[in-house]
This record gives C-alpha cells, sequence and structure tokens, in this order.
C-alpha cells in the first residue's frame, strides 16, 4: 500500500491537498473503493508574504503528518492489527451501527 500527497489546482493561484492510495482502498464508511482522501487543506502557488510562507510551511507539516499516520494504519491492518481508531470505540455504539446496517435482518428484536 502506498499513500502519497498530491496537489490539485485551485483558484487565485491555489492547490488543495489530497492523499492518493495505490491500490485503492476500501471506505469503512461507504464500503466502496476509494483512491483518493481531500484533506481540505490548501497551500499558495507563489507566496508573496512571509505570512503565506509560514501557512504553506504549516499546512505541508500537517498534510505530511496525516499521511504518514494513514500509511501506518494501513500497514497494520495489512498485517492483522487493529486500527488506533477501532481501539477506543464503544462495542455498544459498533454493534448498534452495525445492526443499522442490516436493516433487512430482524437484529433489532
Amino acid at each position: 500500500m502506498k499513500v502519497t500527497i498530491g496537489k490539485h489546482a485551485l483558484t487565485k493561484g491555489r492547490h488543495r491537498l489530497f492523499l492518493d492510495y495505490y491500490p485503492p482502498i476500501v471506505n469503512p464508511k461507504t464500503n466502496k473503493q476509494t483512491a483518493y482522501e481531500n484533506l481540505k487543506l490548501f497551500v499558495y502557488d507563489h507566496p508573496a508574504t512571509s505570512g503565506e510562507r509560514n501557512h504553506n510551511r504549516t499546512t505541508m507539516e500537517l498534510a505530511t503528518t496525516i499521511c504518514a499516520s494513514r500509511q501506518l494504519e494501513l500497514q497494520a491492518q495489512k498485517h492483522g492489527m487493529s486500527p488506533s481508531f477501532r481501539k477506543h470505540e464503544s462495542f455498544i455504539a459498533y454493534f448498534r451501527k452495525l445492526a443499522d446496517q442490516q436493516r433487512g435482518l430482524n437484529w433489532h428484536n
């Protein structure tokens, strides 16, 4: 599994940042394959002021940190370890979510 940071052009000389997954992964919420994740972050193409340069630097550090954590989660799942977000989830909430997904079956009785 490989996770990289990608850029897509926006207006006003900016780029939005996203994570590119190869091969595509299964989204746990929709159970569909997805090849990218929008980070909802942007960087300036040609920063003119020190504030814009500082914004670019801190935004890229944040994006790199998110990318590294996603890479570690994917590697943990590949080797059979449970990801960190599942360790903190309540069993009752998890079971209710499964029951809601199985609306065709009579799980609520």
